[in-house]
């Protein structure tokens, strides 16, 4: 008879609500499963300051409310990858205790400088939830190369010195560099990232490209 109770008190949990069911939505839509990731489908242009939200859910069949853990920054969620250095979190409104049905909302803005290339932004959020905890995701995104490209000079940037017998170029002006290409002739490109200075290896006449927080410039350079 005991072992006949047991069962039934397991059959009984297995079919129970769980204590608390995490899940995170992707702008209100899309489901980022635990562990799992989302590729924005579209390329983001060059320049382009987006705001993105993330939608933290208790499943309404939980029995206890979801309790989420500020990481050591304060922040409740943690972020990563390549373009966590070109994103600010806003955690404003988010609440770390989320009863069952209900959900919170934290919103991630990526910035109009972020350079050209493909980038991936990882979540880690800690919680009560015993089978999410942490609950990780992944989300990829490409910026696409920008249409527009003006000269360093008209807008008062300048390289020196020009020319350069070493190679070692200093930039001048009142910028923001997040990234520089430089190409060579035989189209070959060297990149630099987030710098006021650069190293080249090429000789001749090089064309020097920089992503700065007014726009992509350009400017022909000589490394003798």
């Amino acid at each position: 008879m005991k072992t006949l109770y047991l069962f039934v008190f397991v059959l009984f949990l297995s079919f129970a609500g769980k204590a608390q069911n995490m899940s995170i939505l992707f702008n209100g839509f899309y489901p980022l499963p635990d562990g799992g990731s989302f590729a924005i489908p579209s390329a983001i242009p060059y320049g382009t300051s987006q705001t993105v939200s993330f939608s933290v859910k208790n499943a309404s069949s939980a029995t206890a409310d979801l309790i989420l853990t500020k990481d050591i920054n304060n922040h409740y969620a943690t972020l990563g990858g390549n373009a966590a250095a070109y994103v600010t979190l806003d955690e404003s409104t988010t609440s770390g205790d989320i009863t069952a049905g209900s959900s919170t909302q934290f919103n991630v803005t990526l910035s109009g400088s972020t350079p050209p290339g493909n980038y991936t932004l990882t979540l880690s959020m800690v919680n009560n939830d015993s089978s999410h905890d942490p609950y990780t995701g992944t989300i990829t995104f490409t910026i696409s190369p920008p249409t527009g490209i003006v000269s360093a000079r008209d807008l008062g940037i300048t390289l020196s010195p020009v020319p350069s017998t070493d190679g070692r170029i200093t930039i001048n002006g009142n910028i923001v560099v997040n990234k520089i290409v430089v190409y060579g002739s035989n189209g070959v490109s060297e990149p630099f990232e987030s710098t006021m200075s650069f190293h080249t290896r090429q000789k001749g006449v090089l064309m020097v490209q920089m992503y700065t927080d007014k726009g992509v410039v350009e400017e022909k350079i000589l490394v003798q």
